[in-house]
């Protein structure tokens, strides 16, 4: 008996809110793509372009345009599989090299920054590991024009426009070789189960936003892909609601909304899967295409203007399809606090080495029954804060002490960066997902102050999606706010130049 076999198609997508940023709410996303059905089963997708991330100039963000070229995706049915080992399956057969803008300016309003190739026949099973492999900046050719080089002037294919207009070569370690390796830890539902005569839309979600790095000290842009994948059903893929002030219930007139889809990992923190930015006219926003799962809607808002920020809102247990009604954010009465401090790493025999740091802060679930023990509270758009995440290239260079100002060499053995992180200082309310809106959890209405905790990922530096060190991630507990101020406070942590931090990485490679 012949296997029967199944198709792919594949997808490349950011965030969804074209219409949003000109005003408009939508249900879903599903309805601007077609499908056609071919005689043999098989589906042709076709889709838009995306519009941009937080972190585009758009919004405040540090970035105008960044272009990677996709040479080839491939999928293997081991999870342990290496980028060398048999069982590959290229999904991507003969397509040439193809340039995408990650913040590109969508032409329609639907989810997608690219199609990639044509669908194609696949054995059915069970593919629990997808690598993307990227185009070299010295070698290869692209498909059409060549953004880095015609516009930038650069001789690469992988490259970012700043805000201010000047261009830079993206590194991109590894990324050419075995490719981008996404784990099933990052594919939703652990894999992509493919049946016998199913069409599946694997889509690759390039969370730009983490994706980007300034190596302090070389001036250098590294491509650290941030990148998660899954099956996407042309049907109820998407998430959408509104934000609104409590007790008004109009949108926050002047405020930068950032609206987070988180998932829970391993240890039960709330991981940022994707993230957009709230309509300034009527508070909307709309997820598109969202993989199956159950997620965590987590909000929060900076006023330029009065310089206050808003308290931290988290919707739990949202679906694809789910409209979370209009989620209130308690009106701005503190300003924000700045978390400061400095982590350093170690290789063997204490010697300093030099390794990829990514910055969280986390804020505790309230809700004591929840397996969920922090959310992660993305960064205030505001001028202070560049990205919604914070990563750092460590160094031997002197750093700052966040607690004196002082120029002050790392540790002995060491290489050392600083943090330097904008939060609010209000508390969190946590709110239960129900059809008719979002409904407080008990006890969770908060009126107090935030307590924080700063969360460290190491990532090797010559391969920026491997975990380093004997322990890739470390916590530091952050003292405690005390007094609410509408002027602003700063707290430091890990602050002493003569002792190791609490955020000290050893074993680094």
């Amino acid at each position: 008996m012949k296997n029967r076999r199944a198709a792919f198609a594949v997808w490349i997508f950011a965030a969804c809110f074209a219409l949003l940023l000109a005003g408009y709410n939508f249900s879903g996303c599903s309805s601007q793509m077609s499908t056609t059905t071919s005689s043999n089963g098989m589906a042709t997708l076709t889709t838009a372009v995306t519009d941009p991330a937080e972190c585009s100039k758009a919004v405040g963000g540090s970035y105008q345009h960044v272009y990677v070229t996709i040479v080839d995706i491939k999928a293997n049915q081991s999870s342990s599989a290496s980028g060398t080992d048999s069982g590959w399956v290229d999904l991507l057969p003969g397509m040439q090299p193809t340039q995408v803008d990650l913040l590109g300016s969508a032409a329609t309003g639907g989810c997608f920054l690219a199609t990639l190739g044509d669908s194609l026949e696949v054995q059915a099973g069970n593919y629990q590991q997808i690598r993307l492999i990227l185009g070299s900046n010295s070698s290869t050719a692209v498909s059409g024009a060549n953004q880095c080089n015609a516009t930038g002037g650069l001789n690469a294919v992988n490259c970012v426009e700043t805000s201010d207009g000047n261009w830079h070569s993206l590194k991109t370690p590894s990324a050419q070789e075995t490719g981008i390796k996404i784990p099933a830890a990052q594919i939703a539902g652990g894999s992509l189960n493919v049946a016998a005569g199913q069409t599946v839309d694997l889509v690759i979600d390039f969370r730009t936003c983490e994706s980007i790095i300034k190596a302090g000290n070389s001036g250098q842009y590294i491509l650290q892909p941030v990148l998660h994948a899954g099956q996407v059903s042309t049907v109820s893929t998407s998430i959408n609601g509104t934000v609104v002030a409590s007790g008004t219930g109009k949108p926050l007139a002047g405020a930068n909304v950032l609206v987070s889809l988180e998932q829970p990992d391993a240890n039960g923190v709330d991981r940022v899967v994707e993230s957009t930015v709230a309509s300034s006219s009527n508070g909307s926003f709309v997820f598109c295409p969202v993989m199956p799962g159950t997620y965590d809607i987590v909000v929060n808002a900076y006023n330029p203007i009065t310089n206050l920020a808003y308290n931290v809102a988290v919707e739990t247990g949202v679906q694809p399809g789910d409209t979370t009604g209009a989620i209130p954010l308690t009106v701005a009465t503190f300003s924000t606090t700045t978390l400061n401090g400095f982590a350093s790493t170690q290789g063997a025999s204490n010697t300093a080495t030099s390794v990829l740091l990514n910055f969280y802060p986390l804020e505790a679930n309230p809700v004591t029954t929840s397996s969920t023990k922090f959310f992660t509270v993305p960064l205030l758009i505001s001028p202070v804060n560049d990205l919604a995440t914070l990563p750092q290239e460590t160094s031997a260079s002197p750093y700052v002490d966040p607690s004196t100002g002082d120029s002050t060499a790392c540790p002995s053995g060491t290489d050392c960066a600083t943090f330097s992180m904008t939060v609010p200082q209000s508390g969190i309310s946590v709110y239960g997902y129900s059809s008719s809106g979002p409904t407080p959890a008990a006890s969770t209405y908060s009126t107090t102050l935030a307590s924080y905790t700063v969360d460290a990922q190491a990532w090797m530096l010559t391969s920026p999606t491997t975990a380093d060190c004997t322990v890739p991630e470390l916590q530091a507990a952050v003292p405690a706010i005390t007094t609410g101020t509408t002027s602003g406070t700063m707290l430091t942590v890990n602050t002493t130049a003569t002792a190791p931090p609490v955020l000290n990485f050893t074993g680094c490679q």
